[in-house]
């Protein structure tokens, strides 16, 4: 391709040297696998709510950008929540051609930044994606004590229901607990 054609109508830039398609409707998929393109090289890895969609768990909240977790530094760009750090080699998998952090991780991360009933949307719908227990989000905790954003995690895996079949029904289960009705 010439630079003359992806300036042209036929193609969009999504991120610094990756285009798509004009036809393609821009969403986190798309640009989520455009984010692994330009951190492939780098080690990098999607993690967040990009992560979770690959592996099959559409969490994410309209419009969220896509997410990575790279070892090194990252050009940053509007479109992309860049996160530092090197993930262990069992917290990285693939999913849909991409390199992304495990179920696990990828819950991990979710709930330690996420506010409580978003929090616990993400377990609840990475659970039935795959081999996932959100108590393993405690066993987590437990092996790297003093990591940022625990707190809340007791709250979030009590309040958590692998058998919750979207996020709003979670979010609806949550606002009815808070209202006072039972639980479960």
């Amino acid at each position: 391709m010439t630079r003359n054609q992806l300036a042209g109508p036929k193609y969009r830039r999504l991120l610094p040297d990756v285009y798509a398609p004009t036809e393609l409707p821009v969403d986190l998929a798309l640009r989520s696998r455009a984010a692994h393109l330009l951190v492939a090289g780098t080690g990098g890895v999607l993690a967040g709510y990009s992560a979770a969609l690959l592996l099959g768990a559409d969490c994410a909240p309209i419009g969220a950008p896509a997410e990575v977790l790279v070892p090194g530094t990252c050009r940053r760009h509007p479109e992309l929540v860049v996160r530092y750090g090197r993930p262990d080699t069992a917290d990285v998998t693939s999913a849909g051609g991409c390199r992304v952090t495990s179920l696990s991780r990828t819950a991990w991360d979710l709930c330690r930044r996420l506010e409580h009933t978003e929090a616990v949307v993400a377990p609840d719908a990475l659970a039935p994606a795959g081999r996932f227990a959100p108590a393993d989000l405690l066993a987590r905790r437990n092996e790297r004590p003093g990591a940022r954003g625990c707190r809340g995690l007791d709250a979030v895996v009590a309040a958590s229901d692998p058998r919750a079949e979207s996020p709003p029904e979670t979010r609806l289960r949550l606002q009815l607990i808070q209202a006072g009705l039972p639980g479960r």
